[in-house]
């Protein structure tokens, strides 16, 4: 009879608790006088990591960045052009090969070509060209082919770009730009190097 009640003693004494985690486990606990027994199941989550297909800012994203290219420094000091942060870091030589050969918009080329003259060459009288509206696009003349060419305005400013039609690691962006009238800049882009005559 004694070891029937000390059975029962320990049968109202036994607690069971569910005890759910924020890491998504789960587990039961058994209570007894000094004694605890804990059973846990552990969930595990597969994460694919892309690796990336352009070089970009560390800090705000921005696509528009810069290294010189020739150099010492070339493909390991950086300068984002959006937002002036500068970092060291050597890309993998397929990487930084495919971010110079890339196509690029001619409003890319508008754009790259501000921001790296503002920043770079300190030309801060030029307008940012992510603050602006532009106008105007393609004027290249129907049936001409070979060769493109884009011209846009804001403020004052006109760039005008023309390059050749070919594949995209050959393409030399011919820029040109002129403030109230005059020409202010003008040079080359050839895989992310620029050049002024």
């Amino acid at each position: 009879m004694s070891s029937r009640r000390s059975f029962l003693k320990y049968a109202v004494v036994v607690v069971v608790s569910a005890v759910v985690t924020a890491a998504g486990t789960w587990g039961i606990a058994l209570s007894m006088p000094a004694k605890t027994v804990t059973v846990e199941k552990t969930v595990t989550t597969t994460v694919t990591v892309t690796p990336p297909t352009t070089i970009t800012c560390l800090t705000c994203g921005s696509t528009y960045v810069y290294t010189p290219i020739g150099t010492k420094s070339e493909n390991f000091e950086w300068t984002c052009l959006r937002c002036g942060y500068r970092w060291k870091k050597t890309y993998p030589e397929k990487l930084y090969t495919q971010w110079r050969e890339a196509y690029l918009t001619a409003d890319y080329v508008r754009d790259y070509t501000l921001l790296y003259l503002r920043e770079i060459k300190g030309m801060k009288s030029l307008p940012d060209p992510l603050k602006v509206e532009w106008t105007g696009g393609r004027t290249t003349p129907e049936g001409l082919i070979g060769s493109e060419t884009y011209a846009y305005k804001t403020n004052g400013v006109t760039v005008t770009i023309n390059y050749p039609v070919t594949l995209a690691k050959n393409i030399i962006y011919k820029i040109t730009i002129e403030s109230q009238g005059k020409t202010v800049w003008e040079g080359q882009l050839f895989q992310r190097q620029f050049t002024q005559k």
